[in-house]
């Protein structure tokens, strides 16, 4: 509780430490959801009593979700990572924020996470069905201190029409995939041979029709 630690029968020699927590242990203070950091360029020689204070200089990033008017989205779990120096000479930091249960923002859009200064986070929107946005992923995100912003998911496009034959009749329970897009899946025609696709992200597709020997 007070944040103390302390090691005992050392060798003398010059030392280096890291810290980390894993994801089902609480902390007094709001940290990363899991994090690991190596702090290979901070050495100590042990040739005797040393004391070792170390701060863990974590920021938060808050806001709200919201869509591209502006209009809060709730329930939006965001997931975030961040990992670098992975070099034998330099600091290593895993700073990660996905992990269960997931942040999500509030009932009126509102989120906070917890994360080490670094230049290139990225991240992942993922929305509630039916809330008119999609799964939004973003890339390059600094966060360098306590910063507020705004996440902004991406909005939900559809796609309908109806499978006819050559003469113009609705063909019904045909298959209609969609593919090559950032979404996918498959939609079988009714009896008016309508198939509809929601929820999809903007992007570029193709389609393919098909129908298994026992639908008719």
């Amino acid at each position: 509780a007070t944040g103390a630690f302390s090691f005992t029968d050392l060798t003398e020699g010059t030392y280096h430490y890291a810290v980390s927590k894993y994801r089902y242990d609480t902390s007094s203070v709001p940290t990363p959801q899991q994090f690991s950091i190596i702090f290979r360029t901070d050495t100590f020689v042990v040739d005797g009593p040393v004391t070792k204070d170390i701060a863990l200089n974590f920021v938060t990033l808050s806001g709200k979700t919201t869509d591209g008017n502006g209009v809060p989205v709730s329930g939006v779990q965001i997931s975030s990572r961040g990992y670098w120096g992975t070099s034998s000479t330099e600091d290593h930091y895993d700073i990660q924020n996905n992990q269960y249960p997931a942040i999500t923002s509030d009932s009126s859009g509102n989120y906070s996470l917890v994360v080490w200064p670094y230049a290139n986070y990225s991240m992942t929107l993922t929305p509630p069905a039916g809330s008119g946005v999609v799964q939004t992923s973003i890339s390059g995100m600094s966060i360098l201190a306590d910063m507020v912003q705004n996440l902004v998911l991406n909005p939900a496009h559809s796609i309908s029409g109806v499978v006819r034959s050559s003469d113009g009749t609705p063909m019904s329970n045909i298959t209609v995939s969609l593919q090559g897009g950032p979404t996918s899946g498959s939609f079988k025609t009714d009896a008016t041979g309508a198939f509809s696709f929601t929820d999809l992200t903007e992007g570029t597709y193709h389609y393919e029709v098909s129908k298994y020997r026992y639908d008719t």
